[in-house]
């Protein structure tokens, strides 16, 4: 009887240790996991980046051009949009590659379909700001052009007014509509 307790307690030990060995190795499983998933946060930021940087880009130096081109010139400019969103998509995929690469080597697949599936719901995201702030700026420049139109139109009655009366003041403004005397003579 005392030798199957010491053959328990001994096997008991070796458990222990065996716990301690598997416990230690998820310990390093779970640091792997966080420094890769550090790694993923900062290529995500490097990808919004990349992504801004080709949306934002392309966008101000539209706006830029807005406010010396005409509209015409401006509806040109406007394909540069959609060719920001064609260098984002260049640029987010291969990256995506690369990083699901890196993840497959690493063991870690399901790590690897959410950063592909990421990389392409933030392709799809630039495509469709490029294509949203690229009918914003068509419709904000079409109404800005319009207010300046009116503005201008105004401005121009507005100084025809003054002017006419400035002129009627002065007895000078409709002077040639109306006949003298010796001329109304004349033709009768």
């Amino acid at each position: 009887m005392c030798s199957v307790q010491t053959h328990i307690l001994s096997q008991l030990k070796y458990f222990d240790v065996h716990v301690l060995v598997l416990a230690v190795h998820v310990l390093v499983l779970a640091v792997h996991i966080l420094v890769l998933s550090i790694h993923v946060h900062v290529l995500a930021a490097i990808l919004v980046t990349v992504l801004t940087l080709a949306t934002v880009l392309p966008l101000s130096a539209v706006l830029a051009l807005a406010t010396v081109l005409p509209l015409s010139a401006i509806l040109a400019l406007a394909t540069v949009l959609p060719l920001s969103a064609v260098l984002a998509l260049a640029t987010v995929l291969p990256l995506a590659a690369i990083l699901a690469l890196v993840l497959v080597h690493a063991g870690v697949l399901v790590l690897t379909v959410m950063v592909l599936v990421l990389a392409i719901v933030l392709a799809v995201l630039a495509l469709a700001l490029t294509l949203t702030l690229a009918v914003l700026i068509m419709v904000l420049v079409r109404v800005l052009v319009h207010v300046l139109v009116v503005t201008v139109a105004v401005i121009l009655v507005g100084v025809a007014i003054v002017v006419v009366l400035i002129l009627c003041r002065v007895r000078l403004a409709f002077a040639w509509l109306r006949p003298t005397r010796r001329w109304w003579w004349k033709e009768k």
